[in-house]
């Protein structure tokens, strides 16, 4: 199966929009020493974010595969592209009548 550009593009952005808030979240959750935030609390939110972010690498690999097996709009033709043979007439035209 192959992922058209446009699906490809946006599993690389859903997965940059996915690591971006994750990476937050930890970020945030390093930061905070509320005592009601106890140790269990922490390690659940790190192991969430663990997981998260490796099926996130996943998204992002299958994007970026699809986006290298697809084809690009603006690559260069080949040179059977730029020149095509012109079309072999089926019949000679008529010889012109004399006048």
């Amino acid at each position: 199966m192959t992922l058209s550009r446009r699906a490809a593009g946006f599993l690389l952005a859903v997965a940059a929009w996915t690591a971006f808030v994750w990476v937050t979240l930890v970020r945030n959750i390093a930061g905070d020493h509320l005592p009601s935030h106890g140790t269990a609390f922490h390690l659940v939110h790190y192991v969430l974010a663990a997981i998260a972010l490796v099926l996130d690498a996943g998204v992002a690999a299958i994007g970026w595969r699809g986006l290298r097996a697809s084809p690009r709009r603006w690559a260069t033709p080949t040179p059977l592209e730029q020149h095509p043979s012109p079309p072999t007439p089926h019949a000679s035209p008529p010889a012109p009548r004399g006048g």
